[in-house]
């Protein structure tokens, strides 16, 4: 199981149970410890409280899913770069690899992203840039005045679409 698997993993697994979480208040409001902070709200603040949650909780499962990948990524480069460097030819050609791919970790990510176009396709280079940008807006407090500017997703979204620029990657 890869990274972004585990991810998809924990988010429907608490997905999950916040769902039961508002069955079970609906149900048996008893049921919540009394230090819970649920146990004093009623029904509707409790499902209120729980679906703002599961908002917050899809936004940070984004976040979390664009991250890994992009370290995914960057990873890859530094071993791709690795292994023309330890072919040992210090052609120009080589050289001038290895000077530029000494600090990818300093790079832009959309820059590392368009490398990949002739690998996995423009278009979906082209998603999963939309979908960092989406990242970027949650990261950076989710500024109104920048909202027009973002295509929303989804983390089923977004993790498929990594998945697949991952998939075409091995494939390449």
């Amino acid at each position: 199981m890869n990274e972004l698997e585990r991810i998809i993993e924990w988010y429907n697994l608490t997905l999950e149970s916040q769902r039961f979480t508002i069955r079970l208040a609906e149900k048996s409001p008893e049921i919540f410890p009394l230090d819970s902070s649920l146990a004093a709200k009623s029904f509707n603040e409790v499902k209120e409280t729980l679906l703002e949650a599961e908002k917050e909780l899809k936004d940070l499962t984004v976040l979390s899913l664009v991250s890994v990948f992009e370290q995914m990524l960057i990873d890859y480069l530094s071993d791709e770069t690795k292994k023309i460097i330890e072919m040992g030819n210090e052609s120009f050609f080589e050289a001038a690899i290895k000077y530029a791919f000494k600090n990818t970790e300093k790079w832009h990510f959309k820059d590392i992203l368009d490398l990949f176009k002739t690998t996995v396709g423009a278009e979906l280079v082209g998603r999963v840039k939309q979908i960092y940008e989406y990242r970027n807006w949650v990261a950076h407090g989710k500024k109104q005045s920048k909202i027009n500017r973002v295509t929303k997703t989804t983390p089923e979204v977004t993790y498929e679409q990594l998945s697949e620029f991952l998939g075409r990657l091995d494939e390449g």
